[in-house]
């Protein structure tokens, strides 16, 4: 590892403690994730011995409630783990997360969004490059820009059961992932993700995309795909990723505009139009260099129920 104080295990960026960071001021976190603030002190948890867990503690509750399922078993013992899961259970949710965005990952049938969003949008990146994939997920995007470009990508998302899926697939072998056979049932399938995959070039952690544990300027280039209308205080989240931008910096971002009242309250909707979308990005200080439309996203749940969203997305540079 080429910087002896980032923790050990994480080839990305250097990590900071969300705990005490103040505006103007943020202090790393060590090799064992302890934080250089000697009036802090937090000492961040490791999901796994490769993904970091370094966020604040008002949101640890809702990490905690996405890693229900726990740890992944081994070869082998994903069968007997989803048929003990029933719709009530804590595990359901997040496993039928992971089995919708697995589905989209999987070789044999691999969602084209990510492939046609990057054939268009994607800037060329050289190995120097940093990539920061905010909401990452299962790994969708970053592995699809890590097949393309030789740079760094480091992925952050508050959904743990979906980084461990993520740092499994990214191990290019063959592996047992859940499927969806009907509305309340799950079983292992066989899944291979496409290959290309320098793992070595991938990091994940989990993140708060409103509070990401990395300094302002480390990213040459920062993705918000299909994350802005899933987040409670999407402006928050649009600040933070300008913030983490390098001078001349890039966001790559999509959205279907799919804003639910549930998760966003009406009034923090940023833009239902392109002429919104327009001056949400200029307040930002964001010029528009290339833009689409009409992108279609397709994610199966099961057999019977399909979702289909139909995305905008543009690549801007920060003035």
């Amino acid at each position: 590892m080429s910087d002896p104080g980032l923790p050990t295990g994480w080839p990305g960026p250097p990590l900071v403690c969300p705990c005490c960071r103040r505006e103007g001021q943020s202090w790393r976190l060590g090799p064992d994730l302890l934080c250089a603030n000697p009036a802090c002190g937090a000492r961040h948890a490791w999901l796994t011995p490769g993904i970091p867990a370094v966020v604040a503690q008002s949101v640890r509750e809702r990490l905690a409630e996405s890693d229900a399922p726990g740890p992944l078993p081994p070869p082998g013992g994903l069968q007997p783990m989803l048929a003990a899961v029933a719709p009530a259970s804590p595990a359901f949710g997040p496993l039928a997360r992971a089995a919708i965005f697995l589905r989209a990952l999987s070789a044999d049938g691999e969602e084209p969004f990510y492939g046609e969003l990057c054939e268009a949008l994607l800037p060329d990146l050289g190995p120097a490059a940093a990539v920061a994939d905010l909401g990452c997920g299962a790994g969708n995007l970053a592995f699809e820009i890590a097949r393309r470009a030789p740079a760094t990508v480091a992925g952050i998302d508050l959904d743990a059961h979906l980084l461990r899926w993520a740092e499994r697939a990214a191990e290019g072998v063959e592996f047992e992932a859940p499927v969806r056979i009907d509305a309340g049932r799950f079983a292992a399938s066989p899944m291979r993700v496409r290959p290309g995959l320098l793992a070595s070039r991938l990091a994940f952690a989990a993140a708060n995309v409103l509070d990401p544990p990395f300094g302002p300027g480390s990213f040459d280039l920062v993705t918000l795909v299909n994350v802005l209308d899933a987040v409670p205080f999407p402006a928050v989240a649009l600040r933070q990723a300008v913030a983490l931008l390098k001078p001349d910096g890039l966001v790559l971002f999509a959205s279907p505009d799919s804003w639910n009242g549930g998760t966003t309250p009406p009034k923090r909707w940023l833009a239902t139009t392109e002429a919104g979308w327009d001056r949400v990005f200029a307040r930002e200080g964001l010029e528009t260099l290339r833009r689409i439309d009409d992108l279609e996203w397709r994610l199966r749940d099961t057999p019977r129920l399909h979702h289909l969203y139909r995305v905008h997305g543009r690549l801007l540079r920060k003035r």
